[in-house]
């Protein structure tokens, strides 16, 4: 028997969660929506590859633990995320310089004093 899942529907978790408000979705939600079997690996499977083909360099898929669903997340988001913590770095960084600055003057005002 054929699975006939509604394909729309994972593409608007797709669309709507992951790509615009990006949000983590499991693959076993996104198997839900299309009305997977969860036993079924070759449907699985064969969705998954959609998905990757329609969404070229827009998914990730993580699996995080052995023996549990994949999380799906928008590959920019991560960039972002990415990109966020380099400028934090650099950030604290400069701080951290400013504050030795400002540690030198303050002795300095002493000595002079």
């Amino acid at each position: 028997m054929q699975n006939k899942g509604d394909y729309n529907k994972v593409k608007d978790i797709i669309e709507k969660n992951i790509l615009v408000h990006n949000q983590a979705v499991s693959m076993a939600s996104i198997h839900n929506a299309y009305s997977l079997n969860p036993n079924d690996t070759r449907y699985r499977n064969k969705l998954k590859d959609r998905i990757q083909n329609d969404y070229k360099d827009q998914l990730l898929f993580i699996k995080v633990i052995i023996n549990t669903s994949e999380i799906v997340i928008n590959s920019q988001a991560l960039d972002m995320h990415m990109t966020l913590n380099d400028e934090e770095v650099l950030l604290k960084e400069a701080a951290n310089i400013l504050r030795g600055d400002i540690i030198d003057y303050i002795n300095n005002l002493n000595e002079l004093s």
